[in-house]
Formats: C-alpha cells, sequence, structure tokens
C-alpha cells in the first residue's frame, strides 16, 4: 500500500485541509464562508468519530502511548465541537459575534492539532508497525467516508455529538 494508506499520513493530510478551510473561513465572502464552515464541519464530524472509533481504541493497547494523551484528544475533540457549534449558531442568528467564536475555534483546533502532531503522532510512528498503521489508515479511511456520506457536520449532528 501507499505511504498515503499511513493513518499518521491521513491524519496528518486531514490537519492540512482543516487548516486551509478555517483560513477561508476568515478571508473569504459570505457565500465562501457559508460553504467552508459546512465543509470544515463535515470534515471535522468525521475525523474526530473516525479517531475515536477506529484509532484511539487501537493505540490503547501499545505500551508507547501516552494513554493521557489520548484523553486530551478526546476532550480536545469536544472542546472543538462546541466551539464548532458556537460558530454554527453566530452565522445563523448573530453574525456580529463570527470573528470572536472564529477565534475560538481556530485556537482550539490549533491546539489539538499542534498536539497531536507533536506527541501523539510522533510516538505512534514509534511504537506502531507500519502494517498496523496501514490497517488502521483503512478503518479510519472508512469510517471518515461513511461520516462524510451521511452529512455528519450537519448543525444537529454536531449538537448531538457536544451532548454527549
Amino acid at each position: 500500500m501507499s505511504p498515503s494508506q499511513d493513518v499518521v499520513e491521513l491524519i496528518l493530510k486531514d490537519h492540512r485541509i482543516a487548516g486551509d478551510l478555517l483560513g477561508q473561513l476568515r478571508s473569504g465572502t459570505e457565500t465562501v464562508r457559508s460553504h467552508a464552515l459546512h465543509e470544515f464541519a463535515d470534515l471535522y464530524v468525521a475525523h474526530v468519530s473516525a479517531e475515536e472509533s477506529e484509532v484511539y481504541p487501537e493505540l490503547t493497547r501499545y505500551e508507547g502511548i501516552d494513554q493521557e494523551v489520548i484523553e486530551r484528544g478526546v476532550a480536545a475533540h469536544e472542546e472543538g465541537a462546541e466551539a464548532l457549534l458556537d460558530l454554527f449558531e453566530a452565522h445563523a442568528g448573530a453574525p456580529h459575534a463570527w470573528d470572536d467564536r472564529l477565534d475560538e475555534l481556530v485556537a482550539a483546533v490549533t491546539e489539538y492539532t499542534r498536539e497531536t502532531e507533536g506527541t501523539l503522532l510522533v510516538d505512534t510512528r514509534e511504537s506502531v508497525t507500519r502494517a498496523c498503521r496501514v490497517r488502521l489508515g483503512a478503518a479510519f479511511a472508512e469510517e471518515r467516508c461513511r461520516q462524510l456520506r451521511a452529512r455528519c457536520g450537519d448543525i444537529d449532528n454536531v449538537r448531538r455529538y457536544v451532548s454527549g
């Protein structure tokens, strides 16, 4: 399989796409921002759902993976989802709050990305065999695609994710 099927590479690719979409949310026209918000929401919910259901449970089995980092990852997912929901609500009902809510989302996603890339993904490369990373990549990609097909970033789904 190609390196692009390695779960680490797939997660990094999503992080780059999310960063691009956050840039569009900051600088685009109203139409561009609306489209980017829905695209970001779909990507975010699909990404975190796939990590939590397919990747994190497997990584808990490895000695070289700090369990607290995984727990902080889940908490960061929740924080990001709350910020995303706040942005949706600002977009729908209080446009004057858009910039503040967007700053909160960017901060939450940036912190999560920084920690994940600086610890969990490094540890995964060092502690998990390539074959296992490819297997995890396939499971991650399959769940991510399933979520995207279901339009998982719909505001009602984000609300359900936030409420547990």
